[in-house]
């Protein structure tokens, strides 16, 4: 989820979908080192103007080095605090229709473009039940801070500029 960005859409959603995987090694029975990648959904910004339209799809590849600290282990369930850094890409995906005069209809388009890296920092407080030894299932709620483009992303789309998420 990412809070009101107030980008002046008609209409916009800040509610998205997010899919990651994490490795980490324990440096010692309290700490661990990692390494997290995710892709991260940030909404969409539908805007209308006359006969032109726009819908853009906003989205976040990232990949993180974390740390986390466990303050309570046990054989079944570990609790923990966790801090990320990294860097993350801007993909956006727009389709609309843009006005061709008073007389003629107006044409449709799609397209997308990713940008360059930007710059990440999260963290967040989770729990994992153990499944074997070294294998769980985590559960946590993170937030993260995200420097994005606001401008242009390879003249498809304007980009998302820097978001919080909440996850």
């Amino acid at each position: 989820m990412r809070p009101d960005s107030g980008s002046g859409f008609d209409q916009e959603s800040n509610v998205g979908v997010e899919l990651g995987a994490s490795l980490y090694l324990e440096l010692k029975r309290e700490i661990a080192a990692g390494l997290e990648i995710e892709r991260a959904s940030l909404g969409r910004g539908t805007a209308i103007n006359g006969l032109d339209s726009v819908s853009i799809d906003y989205t976040v590849s990232s990949a993180m080095l974390g740390l986390r600290g466990y303050p309570k282990r046990s054989e079944l369930l570990d609790l923990f605090v966790g801090f990320q850094i990294g860097v993350g890409i801007q993909g956006v995906s727009a389709t609309g229709t843009a006005s061709n005069g008073a007389l003629l209809p107006p044409s449709s388009y799609r397209c997308g473009a990713s940008d360059a890296p930007g710059f990440q920092i999260g963290g967040g407080i989770g729990a994992r039940l153990m499944l074997a030894p070294r294998w769980g299932l985590t559960a946590r709620v993170n937030g993260t801070g995200r420097h994005l483009t606001g401008d242009f992303v390879e003249d498809s789309a304007q980009g998302i500029g820097t978001a919080t998420t909440v996850s």
